[in-house]
Order: C-alpha cells, then structure tokens, then sequence
C-alpha cells in the first residue's frame, strides 16, 4: 500500500490499482508450425546445396574439370549402349570405390537422387514384367549407375568449375549465361526468402490464423526482389562491358594429366569391347 502525503501535511493512504495486483504472465495458446519449419529447412538445404559449402570434398580433388566431364560423358555412352550388365556392374564397382573416400553424409547426397531416379524408373518400367519382359531391371540399374555418376560429379566439383570446363568443350555462352544466372538466383532469392520466413515466425506470437495472407505477401516481396536484382545485374554487365561471351580459362597444359585421363578412357573402351564379346 503507498502512503500518500495530504496537502494540508497529513499522511493518508492510497489504495493500490487492481491492475498492478494482476499477473503479467502471458502463455499464448499453441500453433502448428509445422509447413513453416518445414519450408524453412527445405530452403536452408536448397542454399546449402547450391551455396559455397557444399563443396568440403573439393579438396580431394585434384584432376582436371573438363577431363572429368569428358570421361564421364563417354562413361555414360558406353553404360547405355552395353548389351549386358557386365561392363555397368565394372561401373558401378569404380563408383563404389571413389563413394568410399568420403564421409556418411556425402555418401547420402550421392546416392539420394540416384535412389530416387532409380525407383521412379522401376515404377515406370514395371507394367513391362507382364508383356514377357524379362529384363525390365536393367534400364533402372543403368539410370542408377548414370545418375549415381553425375550426381559425384556434380558433388565434388564447384559450380563456377563447371561453367568453365562448359565453355571449355564449346558449349553455346546463352547456355552457360542461363546456368549461372538460375545458381545466383536460386542463392540470392534463397536468402531473401529465408529471412523474410524466419522474421514471420518470430513475430507470430499466439495462434495466427492469417498465415497464407503472410505467405502471399513473402512472395510478393520476393518478386519485388527479383527486379531489383536483375536491375542490379544488368547495371553490372553494362558497367563491365559483358557481352555474353565467356572465355575459357587458358592454363599451361598438364600433360601428365592429360595422359592419365586418355588411358582411363583407352581402358574404359577396351574393357567395353571385351565384355560385350567384341574382341577377344
């Protein structure tokens, strides 16, 4: 109770508001935040994937990016084209021994797309077992070994590595323009979403029942985003004088690398004609 001191200098006492005997202790009810953990998490690992950290194995490498892509496009070749699952089963031991040098949670970044595109092949193939297709496992065993290839790939190296080794084998400049435009958009527009996303879920105390008129408003925030970035982009190229035209990457030659990428492939092909009985 506050005593008070009356004008005329007597003390009397002053009863204390009801509002301050009250609790402040507020326990807002509990909301399903599920989608939203769930969209958040979908998009960390979109960034992570495309961001700079993915790539923690590209240390181990040491051979040449355009050589890589070459070998793996004749390995691809010589997979689809083979008879019998000999010279893929070879593949996929080669696949398996690179698969073991690395950590558990790479390994499950390899393999999850070439499950996935395995399962969804069986699934496509499947109706063949009853027309008297005996073989209806070997497409889906070599979608798995091809995938499972390019998937390692695409995991050790960097994306501006592959840009390079692109240009490299002549692809088309729009080509490489479009793919390294979609990988900063993909980061750039990741982020701002993310952000936008978390910001949501921190101010939403209590149950909000207007979560969907939130989610229109993060993407069009999103969209406006977008054409400020591409504005910044174009503004850029005018600035350094981009004409489209990317060149490749003159480096001294390593032939010793060189030599070593042409008997891998020598062997590759040798060991092609040999199982499907073409020599020998």
């Amino acid at each position: 109770m506050e005593i008070k001191k009356h004008a005329e200098g007597a003390y009397m006492p002053t009863a204390i508001p009801d509002w301050i005997l009250h609790s402040d202790t507020y326990s807002p009810s509990a909301d399903k935040e599920a989608f939203l953990r769930k969209t958040i998490a979908a998009i960390s690992r979109t960034i992570t994937f495309f961001g700079p950290s993915r790539y923690q194995v590209q240390k181990r490498h040491r051979g040449n990016i355009t050589a890589d892509l070459l070998l793996l496009f004749v390995s691809v070749l010589l997979i689809v084209s083979a008879h019998s699952v000999v010279f893929p089963l070879l593949i996929l031991a080669i696949e398996l021994v690179y698969l073991a040098a690395l950590d558990g949670k790479q390994i499950r970044g390899i393999i999850k797309p070439a499950v996935i595109a395995f399962c969804f092949s069986c699934v496509l193939v499947f109706p063949s077992l009853f027309l008297g297709n005996n073989r209806w496992m070997e497409l889906p065993f070599k979608i798995f070994i091809t995938v499972l290839g390019v998937s390692y790939v695409s995991r050790i190296t960097p994306l501006y590595e592959i840009s390079r080794a692109l240009r490299a084998v002549h692809i088309p400049c729009i080509f490489i323009l479009v793919w390294d435009m979609t990988i900063k958009y993909i980061i750039l527009l990741g982020h701002t979403i993310l952000h936008l996303l978390i910001s949501l879920r921190l101010r939403s105390v209590g149950k909000n029942d207007h979560k969907y008129q939130s989610m229109a408003a993060i993407m069009g925030t999103t969209f406006l985003k977008s054409q400020e970035y591409a504005k910044d982009t174009y503004h850029a190229m005018v600035c350094r004088c981009f004409t489209g035209t990317y060149e490749a990457a003159v480096r001294q030659a390593d032939w010793s690398t060189y030599i070593m990428y042409g008997i891998a492939a020598v062997l590759l092909i040798g060991c092609y004609l040999f199982l499907e009985g073409y020599i020998g």
